[in-house]
């Protein structure tokens, strides 16, 4: 079964060769009980370990079966250990970590057995050596003795044909080492035993046959046996063959073609059965449940140190997920900053559009000089005036309105429903009067409100005073406004979109044109400057609030208070009055500042009552109303019509002659916005005869000036781009189809909110890499640690190394142990750091909350646990990797004699 053929075994170290077996031949019968005797350093224990499969010969071979060995890859070798053999030690070599009956079991794990019979055998090998009460001990609960035969249980648990002990009963005492010896001697009844001692009193009780070594030779053997005598069908050769372990030629007479195809396929058939029987155990291989098993168990046997190790590894992962909860945080915080001001700043179409970042690029770029060369001592010109004027007239164009209106007007019900407001700005304007709470005897203007404020600020004479920097205070008020915007808005026609954002406090939606809303927010609110702009207090207490620091938001107001205000509503072409005398229309003087009630109602404007107060629902960013006051859209067009039919507007229309080409002939009398006088009978440039119309009240509603897109959602926002994207699109088309030359109507809008807030988002951006790259740092330094944490692992766990070598563990199922090691490391610390960042931003939230009023703004995204607690895990066995290729490289001989 077992023979050893001229072994010869060399150890190198340095240059110096030690020979530790010469030229060894020894054949073992299937079942007898060897003991190997000779002084210390003979070689016995280095050629138990050569039969054994743990150390390799240097020559010569072994025959198993009557194979040869040479061909034996380390696949061949593990599966010899694992079926074949059964390791017995001086030392007992027990897993620490692990109980006796899972240390008996182990390589029938290796083998590939069923969980429930390799429990029951495991009980049943630990019942042979009467340790079946002790099976959920561990191996430092037992006495000596008992660790021996649980090592012998071991051993014998896969029913291997040999069983090789080491010394068994050399840490025994008398009488642990006598039942030792009994249990081998049984054992060796049904296989071949093969014991190392020094001990001949031993080896000649036990014994059935005793080989001498001296020196790395056998000296001696008392009961040799030579299979090559006995009588065999195997040994009669009938033609010539060749072996195939040895290659060497058994009969070398000539052949015929004939006998020479016969002789080839009688090789080829022997060499396949050979193989066949090589192979007939299959592979051992270890499960990936057992190395997570085993790695687990030796974690928890060192606790502190795992705790510690795990603490450590977790502080780059608390770090980066508290970083990526600051921005999330921050994120969702600008995030609905710009979502709550997506309504105030809508995305916009207009008649001449002007791409401002591009003109912005070119002033801060440039054209560079092309002879400009850094290292001579010349200044060298870069042009940017150039460029801005090139830029200016490429980055400048106009926007066909009249087709884009037409084309929104067929989807606007789609595109409110997805949340878009549309509206149109054509550029005329009305005004509002209400009863001035200081005096009775006038209104006072609260639309266009700013003609208001600029009468208080002339009245004190501060219009060009200055705030800073050159910038009066008109100036100041004008920008302000603009910000704010108008006090009226029109209400939207889509009631589905105003149930959504509203809900009404008393009253009803408008059902005419003299009907209006008064818009509070979600907590029943006004602005202070709103009380202005509904009339609620007076001008003059605007001024002093401005000027003099004082105040008029202490009072409050009672809903009735709001449902009981009425306004009176004309356009600018009200204001002109008829000369019989001169036959012309005149523009009063103080147009603009009437406060008179006399001359207000003598114009019969529009009486307009409020018949409902609504109010922003909690939670809604969406403002289909975007003034205080919301007005119908039949307010609005009643108000075009009234200024068209105007006496003062028909004049001016009649008077224009549309063959001209430069100038236009004015009907009347008027001071423009701009301070410009117009006078009946002058000259006017002819472009500026649509604007005073505009101002005057008057626009052809199919051409706006501008058309505005207010989105209730980042969603919305999404819809209406992709809705003017597919109209550019098939503007495109439509002009490629007509052929060269012609123009395209596709349309260029404007995005102030997204310039603005793309700027925040990368900066945001910015620190948030900044952030992470130094928490990355702390994460590196924990990668090495655990990196060094597993290496002394594997110091430590040496002798464990040699135990699974031994019983047929795979180099790759050793490297598999301490990846697993390291990935259950980087898991804790995965799950520590995770708890203790959820912890911190709990807290820190709420902290930052008391302290900057600011809610959610560290948010710890599910995302981010899974992604750090993977990237843990990962980093983790990248750090064991190399200790592992170091513990699966380990000769398992030396690991053995480790300690």
């Amino acid at each position: 079964m077992l023979k050893l053929l001229n072994i010869t075994k060399e150890y190198k170290v340095e240059e110096e060769v030690t020979l530790a077996l010469k030229d060894v031949s020894i054949e073992f019968r299937k079942n007898e009980f060897v003991s190997i005797l000779g002084p210390s350093g003979c070689g016995k224990t280095t050629l138990l370990n050569i039969v054994g499969g743990l150390d390799r010969y240097t020559r010569g071979d072994i025959q198993i079966d009557g194979i040869s060995t040479k061909q034996y890859d380390d696949v061949d070798w593990d599966t010899y250990r694992n079926k074949r053999v059964g390791f017995v030690f001086q030392s007992y070599n027990l897993i620490p970590h692990m109980s006796i009956l899972k240390n008996v079991a182990l390589c029938l794990t290796l083998s590939g057995v069923e969980r429930e019979e390799r429990k029951e055998r495991a009980m049943e090998a630990l019942r042979k050596v009467g340790l079946e009460s002790q099976a959920k001990k561990k191996p430092m609960q037992l006495s000596g003795g008992q660790m021996q035969r649980v090592a012998i249980a071991r051993a014998l648990v896969n029913n291997p044909d040999i069983i090789l002990a080491d010394e068994p009963t050399g840490a025994l005492d008398t009488e642990s080492g006598i039942q030792v010896m009994e249990l081998l001697k049984e054992v060796a009844k049904d296989r071949l035993v093969v014991m190392v001692t020094h001990n001949p009193q031993l080896a000649e009780e036990y014994s059935t046959r005793i080989v001498y070594l001296k020196d790395g030779e056998v000296v001696g053997d008392t009961a040799p046996y030579d299979s090559s005598t006995e009588v065999s069908e195997e040994l009669v050769v009938e033609e010539p063959v060749t072996d195939v372990a040895t290659e060497e030629t058994l009969e070398t007479a000539p052949q015929t073609k004939t006998q020479k195809i016969k002789t080839g396929a009688k090789k080829m058939g022997k060499f396949m059965m050979k193989i066949l029987k090589r192979r007939q155990y299959g592979k051992s291989a270890m499960k990936l449940g057992t190395a997570i098993n085993l790695s687990w168990n030796n974690l928890i046997s060192k606790k502190g140190r795992t705790f510690l190790t795990s603490i450590a590894g977790s502080i780059g992962i608390i770090g980066i997920i508290l970083v990526l909860s600051l921005s999330t945080g921050a994120t969702a915080y600008i995030n609905s900053l710009e979502e709550d001001a997506l309504s105030g700043y809508p995305l916009t179409v207009t008649e001449s559009n002007i791409d401002a970042m591009a003109l912005l690029n070119t002033f801060l770029s440039g054209k560079d000089n092309e002879h400009a060369d850094k290292n001579d001592d010349t200044v060298y010109i870069k042009e940017v005036l150039g460029g801005v004027v090139e830029q200016f007239k490429s980055s400048s164009s106009t926007n066909d309105l009249y087709s884009l209106k037409k084309h929104v007007e067929e989807y606007v019900s789609e595109l409110e429903e997805q949340g878009v407001l549309v509206k149109y700005d054509y550029g005329t304007t009305f005004n509002a009067y209400v009863d001035d709470p200081k005096n009775s005897e006038r209104y006072m203007k609260v639309n266009p409100y700013t003609d208001a404020m600029y009468d208080v600020i002339d009245k004190l004479g501060l219009g060009n005073q200055e705030v800073f920097d050159g910038m009066t205070i008109t100036q100041a008020l004008t920008s302000f406004a603009n910000m704010l915007g108008s006090s009226w808005g029109e209400i939207t026609t889509n009631q589905k979109l105003l149930d959504q954002q509203y809900e009404i406090v008393k009253g009803h939606w408008p059902e005419d044109k003299d009907e209006v809303v008064i818009v509070v927010d979600s907590k029943n609110q006004l602005q202070d400057i709103e009380l202005f702009m509904l009339g609620l207090v007076s001008q003059e207490d605007i001024g002093s609030a401005v000027f003099n620091g004082t105040t008029f938001a202490s009072g409050t107001y009672t809903i009735d208070d709001l449902l009981n205000l009425e306004y009176k509503v004309m356009t600018n072409a009200d204001y002109f009055d008829y000369d019989e005398e001169k036959g012309v229309w005149s523009w009063p003087e103080n147009g603009r500042k009437e406060q008179n009630k006399d001359i207000i109602d003598s114009k019969d404007p529009v009486k307009v009552k409020v018949s409902a107060v609504v109010r922003k629902k909690e939670g809604s960013v969406g403002s289909a109303i975007t003034g205080v006051i919301g007005y119908t859209k039949e307010l609005g067009n009643y108000l075009l019509t009234r200024a068209e039919n105007h006496g003062a507007v028909k004049a001016q229309q009649q008077a224009y002659d549309a063959s001209t080409t430069t100038f236009y002939k004015s009907a009347i009398n008027y001071k423009t916005n701009a301070g410009v006088t117009i006078s009946a009978g002058g000259s006017y440039p002819k472009n500026t005869f649509s604007d005073v119309l505009r101002e005057l009240g008057v626009a052809d509603t199919a051409y706006p000036q501008t058309i505005s897109f207010y989105c209730s959602s980042f969603e919305a926002k999404d819809a209406i781009v992709k809705f003017l994207d597919e109209y550019n699109k098939d503007m495109d088309a439509a002009a490629k189809e007509q052929g060269a030359g012609a123009k395209s109507k596709a349309v260029k809008y404007t995005d102030n909110l997204s310039m603005m807030m793309g700027f925040i988002d990368t900066m945001t951006t910015a620190i948030t890499s900044v952030l992470i790259a130094f928490a990355a740092i702390s994460l590196i330094v924990s990668t090495i640690m655990i990196a060094i944490i597993i290496y002394t692992s594997v110091l430590e766990r040496r002798k464990e190394i040699g135990v699974l070598r031994s019983i047929g563990a795979r180099k790759r199922d050793i490297s598999r142990v301490f990846l697993a090691e390291s990935a259950i490391l980087g898991g804790y610390s995965g799950l520590i750091g995770l708890l203790v960042s959820y912890l911190i931003s709990l807290i820190g939230s709420a902290v930052l909350k008391a302290v900057l009023q600011i809610e959610g703004l560290m948010s710890v995204e599910w995302w981010h646990c899974v992604m750090m607690f993977l990237i843990s895990i990962v980093l983790s066995m990248l750090a064991g990797f190399i200790p592992s290729r170091i513990a699966a490289n380990k000769d398992p001989a030396i690991a053995l004699r480790s300690e």
